[in-house]
């Protein structure tokens, strides 16, 4: 009994939550593209900001931790930091969770066109 009224819960919330996502996205405005064709894209530059909704998005920039106070080295030794190395050195921008002694769970994003090199746990 306990089983079935949990999972019936839990696809009720899964439900609720694809709802909520669904309320939550919106068309982009169109914009006249222009092809710059034999020239490199500095991502930096180009940010495109203008496609954002301004009542909507934006960038927050302020701490987003309340009350919270720093973590000593080894406290959570299931976290991973994720590094990577390229011709500009070594780059250390994505997170992830220890899950068994071999695998790391992390967002897509972090593996996406890119292989990490190294992984640092307890950071």
């Amino acid at each position: 009994y306990f089983t079935v009224v949990s999972s019936l819960k839990m696809a009720h919330l899964a439900v609720l939550i694809i709802l909520g996502l669904l309320q939550y996205t919106q068309q982009l405005p169109t914009k006249q593209v222009q092809v710059k064709q034999g020239s490199e894209v500095d991502p930096a530059r180009e940010l495109n900001l203008d496609l954002l909704s301004s009542t909507t998005c934006g960038r927050y920039i302020q701490n987003r931790i309340v009350g919270g106070q720093n973590a000593s080295l080894m406290e959570f030794p299931w976290m991973a930091l994720l590094g990577y190395v390229g011709p500009a050195g070594t780059d250390l921008h994505c997170m992830g969770t220890l899950i068994s002694a071999r695998y790391v769970l992390t967002g897509a994003s972090c593996v996406f066109r890119k292989v990490p090199n190294f992984v640092r746990l307890g950071e």
